[in-house]
């Protein structure tokens, strides 16, 4: 993925998803209280993901703790002040250590959706009704665009591989993808 397409996939997303500067805002504005349920939030994290016998099988025997610094760093990193273009392009190599893993989409979509279901309650019993609802949906607004585009580069990165090995044009990977879902389909209906 070039820069530009980068750019025009990060503004469609952030678009549609509504995240802006404000969420960031926020966000900080709340740090203390991020930051007080942070090891929480971590053992909750990594604890759903190794009693997942798929989601464990992404990591490598012993390296619980260094992936907990890696989201701890994370958090803090989405605290502290910084220029938005800075932020998300640290996202961009967080996708792509995602992608190099081989970490599988329904695995983010998943723990993102845990993460928004820890932190909810907690916002609005210890930053009240409002304010921590609108601190939840920055979080949210930040959480799902990251996920949204660590879902893109993993897209791009398959049909990356797919048309430099094989020199399939887009046009005909998406023919033979038509062909492939309505085979998928007929036999999801006949089982």
């Amino acid at each position: 993925m070039s820069v530009a397409e980068f750019r025009q996939s990060l503004h469609e997303i952030k678009g549609l998803i509504g995240a802006t500067e404000t969420d960031f805002d926020q966000l900080r504005k709340h740090q203390g209280f991020l930051l007080e349920n942070l090891d929480e939030v971590i053992a909750f994290f990594y604890d759903i993901l190794y009693e997942n016998s798929g989601s464990r099988d992404v990591f490598t025997e012993g390296e619980r703790e260094k992936r907990e610094q890696t989201l701890r760093d994370w958090v803090v990193a989405l605290l502290e002040g910084h220029d938005e273009d800075s932020y998300w392009r640290a996202q961009y190599l967080v996708g792509l250590a995602h992608v190099r893993r081989k970490v599988a989409n329904r695995y983010m979509i998943s723990i993102a959706n845990r993460l928004k279901e820890f932190y909810l309650p907690k916002m609005i019993d210890q930053l009240g009704t409002e304010e921590g609802i609108k601190t939840f949906i920055s979080f949210q607004r930040i959480l799902d665009s990251g996920v949204a585009l660590t879902v893109t580069l993993v897209d791009e990165a398959f049909k990356m591989v797919i048309e430099e090995n094989t020199g399939w044009t887009e046009a005909l990977m998406q023919k033979m993808q038509e062909s492939v879902f309505v085979q998928i389909a007929k036999k999801f209906q006949t089982e």
